[in-house]
């Protein structure tokens, strides 16, 4: 709230400099008022640190040093964060032993393809086997084929997205090639979560620090989920 009044007094004040003869008094009032705004904005900000520490690293995360990283990921875990930018998109890979970073494509490049699998994922039963295949080979191979030499040997996949990228379940991409007159069903298709013990999704390797340092909690709940529900024909499902 206090951000919104310094954006809103900053914006009086640009309009009143704007006047061809602005009121000097108003001028400096719009001046006081500001750096009022913004000392108490600051002292909030410190407060929040000293007492609350866990919601200020929620909001205001610093970032995770490698060697911190590495030494919270077990041996069979693989740890990868993705940066999709206008210009560069970048692939970080990191395990308990190495770091590594591999380029990928345009954020603009990325969205396009990505859009189009998930457009294929909801039309359901109205797309053909072929395009599908087609599709999460490609974005398997942009965006975890890179780094499959080190999920060989780690089936725990944690996946940090950005943008785009957020919208992408992982969980449907290929990255083994099948031979081309290899006839799939939807149950042979070799998707990436067949191949994992386990893939979790974090907004961040802070976060996840974060969520590791706090331990499980005691009232921990069992779920059973099913999908793929069968309804009568009359029903009409949106």
């Amino acid at each position: 709230q206090r951000q919104m009044c310094i954006r809103d007094r900053h914006n009086s004040l640009q309009q009143v400099q704007a006047q061809p003869k602005p009121d000097k008094n108003e001028v400096e009032a719009l001046k006081k008022s500001i750096a009022d705004l913004t000392q108490q904005h600051q002292n909030l900000k410190i407060k929040i640190m000293t007492e609350s520490p866990r919601f200020n690293a929620l909001t205001s995360p610093q970032p995770v040093e490698i060697k911190k990283l590495q030494s919270n990921l077990a041996s069979d875990n693989l740890f990868l964060s993705y940066f999709a930018g206008t210009e560069n998109s970048f692939l970080f890979a990191v395990t308990n032993l190495s770091f590594n970073i591999y380029k990928l494509p345009t954020e603009s490049d990325l969205s396009r393809k990505v859009v189009y699998h998930r457009d294929l994922i909801i039309s359901g039963a109205q797309i053909s086997l072929a395009e599908f295949i087609k599709s999460a080979t490609e974005l398997g191979a942009m965006l975890i084929k890179p780094a499959s030499d080190l999920l060989a040997k780690r089936p725990k996949l944690i996946i940090a997205a950005s943008g785009i990228l957020n919208y992408l379940p992982f969980e449907t991409l290929i990255i083994n090639e099948t031979p081309a007159n290899y006839e799939h069903t939807w149950a042979t298709v070799p998707y990436l979560v067949n191949q994992l013990t386990s893939l979790n999704y974090v907004q961040s390797a802070t976060v996840m620090l974060l969520i590791n340092s706090e331990g499980s909690s005691k009232n921990e709940l069992t779920l059973a989920a099913f999908g793929d529900p069968v309804f009568p024909y009359e029903y009409e499902i949106e």
